[in-house]
Parts: structure tokens; sequence; C-alpha cells
């Protein structure tokens, strides 16, 4: 896999996930309005608007996936990864917060930690972007 390739998503994963987390509350409704908002684009332009760091997330995250549908599975693989982070911790942002600086500082132990599910998505992920990369001119 692509070792390269994939400590990017995961680390733009961690950031994409941090932002959304410290947009919301803690509690359910919040979780499924965090998962949407990561899954809806439309959403998404606007809740970044305000904010220059999410502003060069995104950024950052479509320069990477060098396609719009890959962008898309970034974001959507954010969002299981959140409701998988959030059943995790207990909905306890405090513990969300550590887990995803630890996600930081070791993407490939963070990697592990994902549901055979997620990490199948995540290896996905990286072999579009790194042959999305190679085509680029």
């Amino acid at each position: 896999m692509p070792f390269r390739a994939l400590r990017k998503t995961l680390l733009f994963l961690g950031v994409i996930l941090y932002i959304s987390m410290k947009s919301h509350a803690e509690n359910s409704t919040a979780l499924w309005e965090t998962q949407n908002l990561l899954r809806d684009p439309t959403q998404r332009k606007k809740a970044i608007q305000n904010d220059s760091r999410a502003q060069d997330t995104d950024q950052k995250v479509n320069q990477l996936a060098n396609s719009p549908e890959t962008s898309q599975k970034v974001y959507d693989l954010s969002a299981d990864v959140f409701k998988e982070i959030h059943a995790q911790t207990g909905d306890d942002g405090e513990k969300m917060k550590k887990l995803l600086n630890e996600a930081a500082q070791n993407p490939e132990g963070f990697a592990n930690s994902l549901s055979p599910e997620a990490k199948e998505k995540l290896r996905t992920i990286a072999s579009e972007i790194e042959s999305n990369q190679k085509q680029r001119p």
C-alpha cells in the first residue's frame, strides 16, 4: 500500500475530524449533524466559509485527492471514523481530542485501531490518491 499517500490521508482525516468535533457539542444529535456536514459538500462549504483552518484543510484535501470524487471519499471516511471515535470515547470531547492528537503522532497506529471496513476504505482511498497523483501533468 502506498505509505506516503496513506500517511497524508490519515493526517488530513485527523484534522478534518478535529475541526468537525470542535464545531459541535457533545451529544448524539451533534454526531449526526457532524456526519451530515462531512458527507454533504453544500453543508461543508457553508460551514468552512468562516474558518480559515477548515478552508486550508479542505484545500489540502482537494489538492491531495486530485479529484472531487476522491475528496468526497475522504470526507465520507471522516464521517465513518468520527462515528467510531465517538463510540470509542463514550462521547467524551476530551478523550476525542486526546485520541486525535495521538493519531497525529502515530497515524499508522490510528489506522490499525479502525474497523476493518474503515481500514479497507482507507486503503482504497490511499491507492486512488496515489493513482491520481501519477496522472497529474
